[in-house]
């Protein structure tokens, strides 16, 4: 008990609490959002509906718009999330002791797994991008997550590795690359389209 006391007075006890109610808020709103992507999975962005989401998930529409004020929100909150998810499984596949060519391919295979596993992520972040509806604020503020991998693709450009273009535009490539195979190749294996992903941006050669 004087432990407690101890900690408590010292602020131990409650930074521990926050980090406790903040997980277990994230853990929360992570519920909520594997909903609305399985509802994407369905029926495109057309499925983000409170009403809707409420029926399906079994979570009041009050629930809903307790944790997004508005669809807008949803949806940019869960193009976040998705691009979070998106950049980790980039990032986790990375080898930083590893050339160009061999870090594309793994990043991209890495995406590549994650997509062909998780298809609604992969459909909300293309539906997403190629609707426009993201704001310029939001879709700011998402790619931030992608920001270890811009910086590895400046690096790779700027030592000529790979093609002259924006980071942005490079990583634009990659994640569209990837994107149509595993909706149109489903037959390609992730590694495969690793390989074509390094193809299609690494710089050619002058004969």
């Amino acid at each position: 008990m004087a432990k407690f006391c101890s900690d408590l007075y010292n602020g131990k006890t409650k930074n521990h609490l926050q980090k406790r109610f903040q997980t277990t808020m994230k853990n929360i709103k992570n519920q909520y959002f594997k909903a609305a992507l399985d509802a994407v999975g369905k029926t495109g962005l057309n499925g983000l509906v409170m009403g809707e989401l409420a029926k399906a998930s079994g979570m009041s529409v009050g629930s809903w718009y307790h944790h997004f004020e508005s669809r807008e929100v949803l949806v940019a909150e869960t193009y976040n999330y998705v691009v979070g998810k998106a950049s980790s499984a980039m990032i986790s596949a990375m080898d930083e002791s590893a050339g160009a060519g061999s870090n594309i391919r793994k990043m991209a295979t890495g995406l590549a797994k994650h997509w062909f596993n998780n298809p609604q992520e992969a459909r909300m972040f293309i539906e997403s991008e190629a609707g426009h509806i993201i704001s310029k604020k939001a879709r700011f503020y998402a790619w931030n997550h992608f920001e270890p991998i811009l910086a590895k693709l400046k690096l790779y450009r700027d030592s000529g590795d790979i093609r002259n273009l924006a980071e942005k535009d490079l990583l634009a490539y990659m994640l569209s690359a990837v994107f149509s195979g595993v909706v149109f190749s489903s037959r390609t294996k992730p590694a495969e389209m690793g390989a074509m992903v390094w193809h299609g941006l690494k710089m050619r050669k002058e004969k």
